[in-house]
């Protein structure tokens, strides 16, 4: 028995202000019903902000296959940490190793 197999042609990337159509779409699969414009507003700012990161998934054709959003936090017992504050993987990715 074999572990799941990613699609062909992934890649990963940082995030763009661009991604924030496809990034709505995602976050619609899993009911999330937020505006475009507000998503792209909120992510002009989270990616001015260094303590914050998102990271998007491409596969077949560019699109993209799943997003990540992580901060960096400080915790007074854990120290410095990253906290994933979101993870979508496109419902037919899904099961196929994108979101590790």
């Amino acid at each position: 028995m074999t572990g799941p197999k990613n699609p062909p042609e992934i890649s990963y990337r940082s995030a763009k202000p661009s991604d924030a159509g496809e990034i709505t779409g995602l976050s619609a699969q899993l009911g999330y019903a937020v505006e475009p414009d507000s998503v792209l507003a909120r992510l002009e700012r989270v990616l001015a902000d260094p303590d914050h990161f998102v990271g998007v998934v491409t596969g077949e054709a560019g699109r993209l296959a799943g997003w990540v959003h992580a901060e960096q936090r400080e915790s007074v017992l854990g120290g410095s940490r990253a906290e994933i504050i979101a993870l979508v993987v496109e419902a037919s990715a899904r099961r196929r190793g994108i979101g590790r």
